[in-house]
């Protein structure tokens, strides 16, 4: 899961898709997350390779490539379930520059429900 307290919303993409389904950011008891408000159901984020992927405890929704999308794509897909208002995390890029991951060591905890990040000192500034 992405701590909120150490990476700044604005270095996520607002938007993104993961399996044809269109999910936004939200942020929840200190950590960033994908909602899909069309469904009611949230994944936390991973980084690998300086990629984003989906993490959950349920195997099938775990491990998959979050790609960013605009938010037209992501009103479509949630239909009528898109709220008009709601909290503006991340930014609206299309296609995400990750290169600030180079401060980013990542390791496997040992509960295997949950993968962390570590963050080292210095990219808590960036």
């Amino acid at each position: 899961m992405l701590d909120s307290k150490v990476i700044s919303d604005k270095k996520l993409p607002r938007f993104v898709t993961m399996k044809n389904s269109a999910l936004r950011l939200v942020e929840e008891d200190g950590e960033f997350r994908y909602y899909r408000d069309g469904g009611i159901w949230c994944v936390g984020i991973e980084i690998k390779d300086k990629k984003l992927f989906s993490s959950s405890r349920m195997q099938h929704m775990d491990g998959v490539e979050l790609t960013p999308i605009t938010e037209e794509a992501w009103r479509t897909d949630n239909g009528r379930y898109a709220p008009q208002k709601y909290e503006h995390l991340g930014s609206t890029i299309n296609a995400i520059e990750l290169s600030w991951l180079d401060g980013v060591a990542q390791s496997e905890s040992t509960d295997k429900n949950y993968k962390n990040l570590l963050i080292r000192k210095y990219a808590r500034n960036r």
